[in-house]
């Protein structure tokens, strides 16, 4: 059995994550949510060995986090503040850093300098937000990583960067086999390219698993009120009620349902599976 390419286990830090247990499957793309201040960057800073845990543990590509910099050459960081040498032309910054890893990608390089339209004789210091991104992505990507962990990899660029930046995630899972871990509050991003989800709040996992299968999990469900002596069942307590209607989320089907409201009063008029906002935004508020 491979064992996943992120593993984390009661990962614990006096701030951010805290009992954190969760792990990325080999070529996935795991959109990793969460609200400001739950934990999702000091947990990346942890697997790239920036920041300690005090309880708990962490793995990357089967490796201790932090444990051995010999990983870091199958590992690519694009952190949220991208720092770049202050006294490098862009193209001294892309020969520096081709230099460390003998199986670049010279072909996608070129590539992604057209695509992207980047500046090869600006210094660095001078790049907008948006080119800094896209210039980081190149250093990312053309080391031919196997596993590609993101913090907000599409802050700051425009629409069309945007698509190119999905674009290429599922390129780098379709063509090579990698793992992409991608920190965002974008969910229709998410919703785009992932196929697999894990959400936090508080440092504590909440929701874990394929996207496709947690939509049908949390199904958006809708219900009259029939009799006027209806009694309400304490699942549905949370339940947003406006005149004889309920709306809420469950995670049985429209027969198992109405089985279980049988002789309540109330009746499913409808059930879908929900979207990822919805699923979200409920278990911000409830979890």
């Amino acid at each position: 059995m491979i064992s996943p390419a992120i593993q984390v286990q009661d990962l614990t830090k006096s701030y951010g994550p805290s009992g954190l247990t969760f792990s990325v499957p080999h070529g996935s793309i795991c959109g990793f949510l969460g609200p400001n201040g739950s934990g999702k960057t000091t947990t990346l800073r942890i697997l790239m060995g920036l920041a300690h845990a005090v309880g708990g543990s962490a793995h990357i590509l089967g490796t201790p986090a932090g444990a051995s910099h010999e990983i870091f050459r199958k590992v690519a960081f694009v952190p949220e503040l991208k720092d770049l040498y202050p006294f490098a032309r862009v193209e001294e910054m892309i020969s520096l850093t081709r230099g460390f890893y003998p199986d670049w990608d010279h072909a996608l390089e070129r590539r992604l300098i057209a695509e992207f339209d980047i500046p090869l004789r600006m210094k660095c210091p001078k790049l907008s937000k948006g080119t800094r991104a896209k210039l980081y992505l190149l250093l990312a990507l053309c080391r031919r990583p196997e596993l590609l962990v993101l913090d907000e990899p599409t802050e700051g660029l425009d629409p069309i960067a945007i698509e190119q930046t999905l674009k290429l995630m599922v390129e780098q899972v379709a063509e090579r086999g990698a793992t992409v871990f991608f920190s965002t509050h974008q969910l229709p991003e998410v919703e785009q390219v992932a196929d697999y989800v894990v959400m936090i709040k508080r440092g504590r996992c909440v929701v874990e698993g394929e996207l496709d299968g947690i939509k049908q999990c949390y199904r958006r469900v809708r219900c009259v009120i029939e009799t006027t002596d209806a009694e309400l069942p304490l699942s549905l307590a949370n339940w947003r009620r406006e005149g004889r209607f309920l709306t809420g989320f469950s995670s049985d089907d429209t027969s198992t349902l109405n089985q279980r409201l049988a002789g309540t009063g109330l009746a499913v008029l409808e059930s879908e599976p929900a979207t990822l906002k919805e699923i979200f935004l409920e278990q911000m508020e409830h979890a």
